[in-house]
This record gives C-alpha cells, sequence and structure tokens, in this order.
C-alpha cells in the first residue's frame, strides 16, 4: 500500500477538490494525507484522510491590510506591489513544513499555489511528483494567463503575455533556493525549472471538464484535462430555517462572492439587497449580513444540495463554485473579485451559460455597477436558453471520472518506486 501525501493550499474552494481526490486515492487503496492549513482539518478527517499541518490561514490572510487596500483602490500595479512581501513570507514559511510532511511520502501530490515548492521537495526527497491543478496554468497561444483579467490577445499576443507573467516566478526565487540548500540542492533559476519540467514531462492534471476548456492544443504532453474533481460535504444537513425559506416561495436566486468579499462585505450585502429586489428575486446569500423576508443569510452549505434548487447563481467566478453550478445545470451571472475568477467568468458567456461576467472593480476605482447586475440577473432568468446550455453541459461533465485519470497517474508513479 502506498503513501500519498496532497499539499492543498489556497481558499476553500482550492482545499475541497484536492480532499475529494484524496477520499478517491483512499478508496482506491491508497494511505492518504493531506497538508493543509489548520482551518481545514474539518474538511480532511471526516473524509477518512490524515491532516497535516501547514503554516498559515489562506482565507484568513485574504483579510489583511494590504488585500483590503487592493479591494478598495482596484487592480493597480501599486496595489499589487504592495501584496508581494507578504506573498513571499507565505510562501517562505511553508517550505519546511511541506517537506517535513511529505517526508514519509511515496507519491506526492501538489495543488497550486505550493507546486513551486512541492517539486524542489520531490527532487530532494527522490519523491514522485505531479501537479493537480484547478486552473490551466501552462503558457498557450489560445488564452492569456488566468490569472490576470485580461482578454485574449490573439496567439502570439497570449504567448508573449505569458512570457513577461514568467517573469512574476522571480520573486519566489530566493524562497525555492533556501528550501534547496535545505535538501542539499544546488540553486537554480525559474527558466531551468521550467525547461527541466518540459524535459522530464513533469505531469500536470487539470481537475476541470474538456467541455469547459478543451486542452490547448500547443502544449506539451504531460499535461493533461481529465474532468471535474468533486467532493459533496459530509454529515451535511441544511438547517431548518433555508428548508422553510426555500419552501415558502418560489426558486431563489444563490448569492455569494467567495472569501475575499469579506474586504468588502458591508459594501456587497447593501448591493445584492438592491439588486435581488430590483430583479424580483428571492436571495439566498452566503456569508453577508442582509435582512428581509425575501433574503436569507447562510454561511457555508453544501453546494451539491442547494445549486439545483436555485432559479440562477450570482457568484464570484471561483474555480471550484463555477465546477458545481456546471455540474448542478443551474445557470449563473459572475462578479469575478480577482485571479482567475475573471478567466472562469468569461468563459460561461463564451458557453452561453451566463449572459456577462460583471468585475467587483476595475483601474481606477471604478466599482461593481448595481444596474448592469439587474439587468443579468433579469436576463439569466427571463431567458431559458442559459438554462438549456447549462443542462447540456451539465450532462457532459457528470459522464466524466476526472479522479479516475489521478488514480491511474498515482498508481504508475507509485509502482515506479516499487510500492503496489
Amino acid at each position: 500500500m502506498s503513501r500519498v501525501v496532497i499539499a492543498a493550499m489556497g481558499t476553500r474552494g482550492d482545499v475541497v477538490p484536492l480532499a475529494g481526490l484524496g477520499d478517491r486515492l483512499r478508496r482506491a487503496g491508497h494511505e492518504v494525507a493531506v497538508a493543509t492549513a489548520e482551518a481545514f482539518r474539518g474538511l480532511v478527517e471526516p473524509a477518512g484522510l490524515e491532516f497535516r499541518r501547514l503554516p498559515g490561514d489562506p482565507e484568513g490572510g485574504a483579510q489583511t491590510e494590504a488585500y483590503k487596500q487592493y479591494f478598495e483602490k482596484g487592480h493597480s500595479s501599486r496595489t499589487l506591489k504592495e501584496l508581494i512581501p507578504s506573498m513571499v513570507e507565505d510562501m517562505r514559511q511553508m517550505g519546511r513544513p511541506l517537506a517535513e510532511a511529505a517526508k514519509d511520502a511515496d507519491v506526492l501530490l501538489t495543488g497550486f499555489p505550493t507546486e513551486q515548492l512541492a517539486y524542489q521537495v520531490g527532487l530532494g526527497l527522490g519523491i514522485p511528483t505531479a501537479g493537480a491543478f484547478l486552473v490551466p496554468l501552462a503558457p498557450t497561444g489560445e488564452f492569456p494567463p488566468p490569472p490576470l483579467p485580461m482578454r485574449s490577445l490573439g496567439r502570439l499576443g497570449n504567448r508573449l503575455t505569458w512570457a513577461l507573467a514568467a517573469e512574476g516566478a522571480r520573486m519566489f526565487q530566493g524562497v525555492v533556493n533556501d528550501l534547496r540548500r535545505d535538501l542539499s540542492l544546488p540553486p537554480t533559476t525559474p527558466k531551468a525549472v521550467r525547461r527541466e519540467q518540459h524535459e522530464r514531462r513533469w505531469p500536470i492534471l487539470h481537475g476541470f471538464s474538456e467541455h469547459v476548456v478543451p486542452r490547448p492544443r500547443d502544449w506539451r504532453p504531460g499535461l493533461d484535462v481529465v474532468g471535474y474533481w468533486f467532493a459533496p460535504m459530509r454529515n451535511w444537513e441544511p438547517p431548518a430555517r433555508l428548508r422553510d425559506f426555500l419552501a415558502d416561495g418560489p426558486p431563489p436566486v444563490y448569492f455569494g462572492y467567495g472569501s475575499g468579499s469579506e474586504n468588502v462585505a458591508g459594501r456587497l450585502a447593501e448591493i445584492t439587497a438592491t439588486v435581488a429586489r430590483k430583479a424580483g428575486v428571492r436571495a439566498v446569500v452566503s456569508n453577508l449580513d442582509v435582512d428581509g423576508d425575501d433574503m436569507i443569510s447562510v454561511g457555508h452549505v453544501d453546494f451539491d444540495w442547494l445549486f439545483p434548487r436555485m432559479q440562477a447563481l450570482v457568484h464570484h467566478g471561483g474555480a471550484g463554485t463555477t465546477a458545481l453550478g456546471l455540474w448542478s445545470g443551474t445557470p449563473a451571472v459572475t462578479v469575478p473579485m480577482f485571479v482567475d475568477q475573471h478567466f472562469w467568468g468569461a468563459r460561461l458567456v463564451k458557453l452561453g451559460a451566463s449572459p456577462d461576467s460583471i468585475p467587483y472593480q476595475k483601474l481606477h476605482r471604478q466599482k461593481l455597477d448595481p444596474d448592469r447586475l439587474v439587468a443579468a440577473v433579469r436576463g439569466v432568468i427571463g431567458d431559458g436558453s442559459y438554462r438549456a446550455r447549462t443542462q447540456h453541459l451539465s450532462a457532459r461533465i457528470q459522464d466524466e471520472d476526472g479522479p479516475e485519470a489521478v488514480v491511474r497517474l498515482v498508481n504508475q508513479l507509485a509502482a515506479a518506486q516499487g510500492v503496489r
């Protein structure tokens, strides 16, 4: 029996699918440990997986002053620059604990953003590693880097943007080389690591559907799109007040904006209440303080259970929320806050599963337009084509078995180590 360690950092939406992979690997006969933040212990242990602690509080960390300024002042080089020191320090604190968490592993799987460290840990400890990504992060001419809120610039322009974005890895190079020194490895550079991974065909499996993002034709071998990794919440029962609310009227619209929304919770709560009432819909609102007979505020809920009961969704466009919305067949309007959320929002529009993607903010402090959001909510409900297209995608997605590809790869990597 092989021991698999999964490095899973990020927000809840990043960790849940990787915990789901761990559950599938456990049921396939592997011993599985998930290395993640203390905040997510409750996602790991109920699934029968071993919890191994990594430092940091990814969701709480998004409430720092630097992040608050980022949300208040908009996307600019200055606000991004102010985030860099905390990002580098978070990565630095994670290196040695990750090496400790992986020291008895036969296979090490890593999500983003721990892949830079996990790859080095694998080299230093002689452990085969593989990426398990929820977002396409390998260069391609087919679209620009998902973390950048920008439109396609054509194949050449997109390629150039990826090359420029790759230079951002340099800010972590001191952290990477410090870890390599601890692992008795010589210093390296981001370019050398990329070349080495290309030559070795370092495997990265992507946990989304080919029907949502087809595998780019110019990707190197070893980069594969395998289908979504879903992980239902265990022993979850809907609160009686939520059941009563759903039974007391027509299907509502779900409103939820992810962990970053806490930086602007007051404003978002006000906008949400205004939009729901102008659009004439009842609302289930996640983690915001709203009041009224036509809306209810909820904490963490099981989207598997909730989304099929919704008329439509208004969400931030996080990879996990987008996946579960598509799986449920419920059309959406996205309000991207940052990083890859813009990518998924635009993708839903392109697929015909959403009428609009409305950024919370742009440059120069331009804020979310409530009237545009009202129009989008009315449109997604009033035009049945959005639900029809989303349900068509749902049927295709549910025919896929994304975790099985991960099980096959882990079996191969373990067998190469002489472990079965």
